[in-house]
């Protein structure tokens, strides 16, 4: 019963041995030869008299020298027993011939025409990011029996349409061996070409974009990287006209400012990449300057309500956010002009800060507000009312009748405290009282007169009351106020 043999070829790096013959540097690979009792198997066959061939390495190499070879193929070489045999090819003109040593039986196959391997592959420049598409282009595609690959780094494959990734990048020698079954015969081809596999350019990363307080900066590159080799070299260009080298490094500003860092990275094959980081150097603190409007009365009392506005410099890094509080509340951002209208003392706090993180000192202002006039009132004397040495006796018709000395009494209260009463006698100040009770002697004088009080607050408002008298009083009060020359509300 005849046997049936299917023939297989694996490229592996430490199966690749050479030998030199006629001249030519020829390479050579594992062959590995089964024996199946179970019929063909992809239609290649032969009769080897009933020996089994064992599966083995080839190790060692014989010449028929007989054979001689070209530089663009390879002989391929099997163990029967204990003797080497060789498959081998030689191609001239078109014409393959197709030499079998198995046992003692030699087959020769004359191929005039016949097939041949090829292949290419996609994409036709590809980088080591790539995967490679090797697609076959052999000849004779419907007898064929067996594709072998060999990708040159140590990588193979027996599909006829394989994908690879090379890791490293240069030139490989890629070799397809593709065996025919013709008509019962085997008949083999090897293709061999050079893929070039380009390098992969490393990825540069200088870090995030930074604000900083100081005038010196930590950088730091290593988050680059090369995808296929390492990173030979770091250069530093920190955009104020100086340099550096290394993956961390330390730098200081001579100035505040807006830098644009570079960063650029070499590969172990010199190939190059960069990156920017922005780095905003800001150690000066923003300044807020503060407006008040309204309208300001005596003693820096605002008599109306007050209008805040805020106002903060530029700074390098940009502000991030002004804030304030009126006495006691709670911390506020500034956004708009706002406005204090509650009477009475106030404290108000503001400050600003950037967003390299410079926080300004901050600041306390008093604001005094009074919108409100005191109240004031003539008590003594009373309208239409006789008086008769300071006692009111009876009720007068028209105005209020005053005969002797009397004492001119006034009432005046303020939310803020009255500073002070003036007394009036026809539009003429005759006495100024600045603490109660405010009273002022009245006497020596006759006539219809005006008699009149003002009462002041400490931001500056005023209230008058007055009563027409008619006086008859010819002897001196005991007690006069006497105004220094030129004072005047």
């Amino acid at each position: 019963m005849p046997y049936h043999l299917l023939v297989a070829v694996f490229c592996f790096p430490c199966c690749i041995h050479s030998f030199t013959h006629a001249n030519r540097q020829i390479c050579f690979w594992y062959i590995i030869i089964t024996a199946s009792k179970n019929g063909v198997r992809r239609g290649v066959s032969a009769t080897v008299n009933k020996v089994r061939i064992p599966v083995v390495p080839l190790c060692h190499q014989v010449l028929i020298p007989s054979v001689t070879f070209q530089s663009n193929r390879r002989p391929i070489y099997l163990k029967s027993s204990s003797t080497y045999h060789l498959v081998g090819m030689k191609m001239k003109k078109g014409i393959i011939v197709a030499l079998m040593v198995i046992g003692s039986l030699v087959t020769i196959v004359h191929a005039n025409g016949g097939p041949e391997a090829d292949f290419t592959w996609t994409p036709a420049s590809p980088s080591t990011a790539m995967n490679v598409n090797f697609i076959d282009q052999s000849t004779n595609e419907s007898d064929i029996v067996e594709w072998v690959w060999n990708f040159g780094d140590g990588g193979g494959s027996t599909l006829q349409n394989p994908t690879h990734k090379y890791t490293t990048p240069g030139d490989y020698n890629v070799t397809l061996v593709v065996v025919w079954n013709i008509s019962g015969n085997l008949t083999a081809d090897i293709a061999e070409k050079v893929i070039s596999i380009a390098n992969q350019d490393p990825v540069a990363d200088a870090g995030p974009d930074q604000m900083v307080t100081t005038k010196q900066v930590t950088l730091n590159g290593s988050a680059s990287y090369d995808p296929d080799g390492e990173i030979v070299g770091y250069e530093w260009d920190f955009g104020d006209s100086t340099t550096g080298n290394g993956v961390t490094v330390q730098h200081t500003y001579a100035v505040d400012g807006t830098y644009t860092v570079t960063l650029t990275v070499t590969d172990d094959f010199d190939a190059e990449d960069e990156d920017t980081a922005q780095i905003i150097v800001d150690t000066t603190s923003p300044q807020t300057t503060l407006d008040l409007n309204g309208t300001l009365g005596a003693h820096g009392w605002y008599i109306t309500n007050v209008t805040v506005t805020l106002t903060v410099n530029e700074t390098v890094s940009g502000i991030n956010g002004t804030y304030y509080k009126v006495g006691d509340g709670n911390w506020t951002l500034y956004q708009t002009p706002f406005v204090i209208s509650d009477e009475g003392t106030h404290t108000l706090q503001y400050y600003s800060n950037d967003n390299a993180g410079n926080t300004e000192q901050v600041h306390n202002v008093t604001i005094k507000i009074d919108k409100t006039a005191p109240t004031a009132t003539l008590v003594t004397p009373e309208e239409k009312r006789v008086y008769i040495f300071g006692r009111g006796i009876l009720p007068a018709l028209r105005k209020t009748i005053i005969l002797g000395k009397i004492t001119v009494e006034a009432n005046a209260t303020d939310n803020i405290g009255i500073t002070h009463v003036k007394f009036y006698i026809n539009g003429e100040e005759v006495a100024n009282i600045t603490d109660a009770p405010y009273e002022w002697a009245w006497g020596q004088s006759i006539g219809n007169k005006n008699l009149s009080i003002t009462a002041f607050d400490d931001a500056g408002w005023s209230t008058t009351d007055y009563v027409d008298v008619f006086i008859i009083s010819i002897f001196k009060p005991r007690e006069t106020v006497e105004l220094d020359p030129g004072e005047s509300s």
